[in-house]
């Protein structure tokens, strides 16, 4: 449900299932674009969504095989600070006519910026996950950089189609902020979703004999099972 600036925001708790929307969409815009074109006889052109995540691992994350697979004749590419391949991975999705998925930090967005100027090529869809970080993000590159073209290609330029921002934090200036984040599409809690049965309820367990026990190894899991029976009594 985009708005006329084909933007809107999403706004789902964790483990509501956004990454799974990021993908649905991407899919609806591949088949329904397939359709207008044998309907009019036109060339389908490949489609290139961008996923911009606040840090690395996430990066990783949102484009692992499970989900990469739900999209066919599919290229991922991860741009960020440890891949220095990335340039090489779009020539190669490009020449193939595969659809690209883009995982990409907001830090490497002036990368982002510089690939698609280079190459002329246009986003179909911009996915801003956590999206309630997008001001302090602009900000902060102002105070920086007199001059920033990667802010304004991300947030204003029609190169980029469509504008979905998600996030689990529903913060009142994000849904009145439509200049930014277009309309919101629904606000909803994990307490809604479960009793919709889209979640299973949630269910903490602390295994007592890793914490009570005499003889615990130091390893992470126990460390973290030690800080909550200390901490949260």
């Amino acid at each position: 449900e985009l708005d006329n600036d084909n933007k809107c925001i999403n706004i789902l708790p964790t483990g509501g299932g956004k990454t799974l929307i990021f993908y649905k969409t991407h899919y609806n815009l591949i088949t329904n674009d397939i359709e207008r074109c044998l309907d009019s006889r036109k060339v389908f052109y490949p489609k290139v969504i961008l996923i911009l995540l606040p840090r690395i691992k996430l990066c990783n994350q949102t484009v692992g095989d499970n989900y990469v697979s739900l999209i066919p004749n599919c290229q991922k590419i991860i741009l960020n600070s440890l891949n220095k391949n990335y340039e090489d991975e779009f020539v190669s999705g490009i020449s193939n006519f595969k659809n690209i998925i883009i995982a990409c930090t907001y830090q490497s967005s002036n990368k982002l910026y510089k690939l698609m100027e280079k190459y002329h090529y246009n986003i179909d869809l911009a996915i801003y996950d956590e999206c309630h970080g997008i001001t302090t993000w602009m900000n902060e590159n102002k105070k920086t950089k007199s001059d920033n073209p990667d802010i304004t290609f991300l947030m204003k330029s029609p190169k980029i189609k469509n504008r979905l921002f998600t996030s689990a934090t529903p913060y009142k200036n994000q849904i009145d902020n439509k200049t930014i984040y277009g309309e919101s599409v629904k606000v909803t809690g994990v307490n809604n979703l479960i009793k919709k049965r889209y979640l299973v309820p949630i269910k903490t367990i602390i295994k007592e004999d890793k914490i009570n026990g005499n003889d615990l190894e130091d390893t992470a899991e126990n460390n973290i099972c030690n800080f909550i029976n200390n901490t949260c009594q």
